[in-house]
């Protein structure tokens, strides 16, 4: 072989030899570099800022057991939406402790309210995440006042939602709205899901109209003057409810009964002499519920009504009269036993029995 021949080849030779030391030393230098790729902030990041995935970069660093998070292409975007908790300068490796959703605390100018709901209107159980209606659980007409009708006040995703109540964080105006509310309703706020597949807006009109059509029919029926229930006064009486002590019956006495009405007197004692029992006078029970009977007098009975209690230091006694019996006769002796009693208990305080 020519020696011109032999430099050619040795010359290609090297060549080859040179490319193929700098491409193992290329394919081999990433087997021994220990960088990878980490979560890093690419530009200055305050405290409570919310951030976006263009707030991320990735850097190649050795990070060994060093806390991180590896870069993918999608890391970036799952702090989308997040509140920064602390200052992270630019190039910062990012850990997920230095964000939080901002559903989880009041953040800015925030404050937080609890709100109660009344779940009484779902018919199956009520999770976080679902979408409401959230209702004024309105006010039932009355003759005096047309209340109001049940409506749905807005369309809300429950957050923070422990099965019957909410946390909210909002800023101060809408705080003083959600905590006062209740009060402003005369109520608990209700709620009522979404129905699965429904359309919230066409859900919130349709319950709307029937709540209104009920509320029209309740206020309708409230002005209709009712008709008097049961004895009512006539012109120039009052009522007066006189309750009496039954406990001289060994039954029941009942309305209509023909009844002694007995002053139930007063025991003696050493410094006052008390008053024997005794009848006061015949009546007759109206209106009588087993215990007391509603009476409708002039003003001067009625007065005298509203007195005996009073006067008697107890409730009047009532004793039914026996068909047949002599009224006058019956009392009489009465009166004479009581007296007789009343007598025989002086003696005993006189004794010093009492």
């Amino acid at each position: 072989m020519p020696a011109s021949t032999r430099r050619i080849l040795l010359i290609i030779l090297g060549v080859l030899v040179a490319v193929a030391s700098v491409g193992g030393f290329y394919y081999t230098s990433e087997a021994f570099d220990e960088r990878t790729p980490v979560l890093v902030a690419a530009v200055d990041i305050q405290k409570g800022q919310t951030v976006s995935a263009g707030n991320f970069t990735s850097e190649l660093a050795v990070m060994g057991s060093i806390p991180h998070i590896p870069y993918t292409p999608e890391a970036p975007f799952a702090f989308e939406g997040l509140i920064a908790t602390q200052p992270i300068p630019a190039g910062t490796v990012v850990l997920a402790d230095m964000m939080i959703f901002p559903e989880t605390q009041p953040t800015g100018n925030q404050r937080e309210v609890t709100v109660q709901f009344d779940t009484s209107l779902a018919t199956t159980e009520i999770y976080e995440g679902d979408e409401v209606l959230l209702i004024d659980p309105g006010a039932e007409p009355t003759a005096e006042d047309p209340g109001r009708p049940r409506q749905v006040l807005q369309i809300m995703v429950l957050e923070n939602f422990d099965g019957s109540s909410m946390r909210i964080f909002a800023s101060p105006e809408e705080w003083i709205i959600w905590r006062s509310l209740p009060a402003a309703l005369g109520a608990t706020p209700m709620i009522l899901p979404i129905p699965l597949g429904g359309d919230a807006e066409e859900f919130a009109q349709n319950n709307n109209e029937i709540w209104q059509l009920l509320w029209e029919e309740q206020r309708d029926a409230a002005a209709v003057p009712l008709e008097p229930v049961g004895p009512q006064a006539g012109p120039g009486e009052l009522e007066v409810v006189v309750a009496f002590d039954t406990s001289l019956v060994p039954s029941e006495v009942t309305d209509g009964s023909q009844v002694l009405m007995i002053d139930p007197g007063l025991p003696p004692t050493r410094t006052d002499v008390g008053r024997p029992r005794r009848v006061l006078r015949t009546i007759t029970l109206e209106n009588f519920d087993g215990g007391s009977m509603r009476i409708f007098a002039a003003p001067e009975e009625w007065a005298e009504w509203t007195r005996l209690p009073e006067e008697l230091g107890a409730a009047p006694m009532v004793l039914p009269i026996p068909d047949g019996t002599d009224i006058d006769d019956f009392t009489q002796r009465l009166n004479q036993e009581w007296n007789s009693e009343w007598e025989l208990a002086i003696n005993e305080v006189g004794d010093g029995g009492g």
